[in-house]
């Protein structure tokens, strides 16, 4: 049975309905970690999160205002802000402090952790419709066993910085709740530029007293980071948010939830070409731990079982 936060199996619409939409996103944000690395070189952590969603608000205006949109009803506008908050802000932010400590492709790696955390809300949340099968709790037990291969346990966890490696496993935990919140509360009617330039415009607005005491840039501004910048506000924020949210209204919080499978991928590749980034053999092994118990836990990787024996 499908809850508000999930969609079944059963339900999911056809494939040219959602999958264009998906691997574009996928390309788009598993590329943000290496553009954020680069921001970061200059920028404050929180002086590039809160500048992106400026960039990708002026972005999303634009489209409204091309489009000829109205904003969404005020009756959802703290929904809204709460999704501002989960969605935007926290990730956002300690994502882009994460690396100034760990790479880009390594805070990616972590990042995957999201359909796991997924799960654990959707399971707290919904507790009446949704259960603990054998499947999930052995896909959850493989993704955070994943995780600490990710960090290399049995090196003593010596070879990682933990404030890097915390602030993403942080991050997650607001996309976790955002995703099934937004099927539940906003996945109505609601067209999804509107939807999606008002919770940018309000992450803008939730980070100015932080910015204002952190700062903005922390070393004079050259080309390549602003470069950076304005492309994580106008692509990686502005369309790909437009495209998170028609995914999540077509096919689900589970399904965008699982694009975090491409976009390890996507950011060891981009920040091996364009940083000269490397990471140690275990990480992308336990990565892709990690993503096998997510899928799993999610019914889309299944156990093989043997054949009952044919009786004469």
């Amino acid at each position: 049975m499908a809850t508000p936060g999930t969609t079944s199996t059963a339900d999911l619409p056809p494939l040219r309905a959602w999958l264009p939409d998906y691997v574009i996103l996928a390309l788009i944000w598993g590329s943000s970690f290496m553009l954020v690395k680069v921001s970061v070189e200059e920028f404050t952590g929180v002086g590039s999160s809160f500048l992106r969603q400026v960039i990708g608000t002026i972005t999303l205006l634009s489209f409204m205002l091309i489009g000829r949109h109205r904003f969404p009803p005020r009756a959802l506008w703290g929904h809204i802000a709460v999704i501002a908050l989960l969605m935007s802000v926290l990730p956002g932010t300690l994502i882009s402090i994460s690396q100034s400590y760990i790479s880009s492709g390594l805070a990616a790696i972590l990042n995957s952790t999201v359909p796991l955390a997924t799960l654990v809300v959707v399971l707290a949340a919904y507790r009446d419709e949704e259960v603990l099968t054998r499947a999930r709790a052995f896909g959850l037990f493989i993704g955070f066993g994943g995780v600490l291969v990710v960090l290399g346990a049995w090196n003593g966890f010596g070879e990682v910085s933990w404030i890097g490696v915390a602030l993403v496993l942080a991050s997650v935990v607001g996309p976790a709740i955002a995703f099934p919140y937004t099927r539940q509360h906003l996945s109505g009617n609601v067209e999804a530029i509107p939807l999606v330039a008002t919770q940018i415009l309000f992450s803008a607005i939730i980070m100015i007293p932080w910015v204002l005491v952190t700062g903005v840039t922390h070393s004079a501004v050259t080309l390549g980071p602003v470069a950076a910048l304005t492309t994580l506000g106008v692509i990686s924020t502005g369309v790909a948010y437009t495209l998170n949210f028609r995914i999540i209204t077509v096919a689900g919080a589970t399904t965008l939830a699982s694009v975090t499978y491409l976009l390890p991928v996507v950011a060891v590749v981009t920040g091996a070409l364009v940083l000269g980034e490397r990471l140690a053999w275990y990480q992308p092994v336990g990565g892709a731990v990690v993503l096998a118990g997510a899928a799993i836990s999610q019914g889309r990787l299944r156990l093989v079982r043997r054949p009952s024996s044919a009786t004469a």
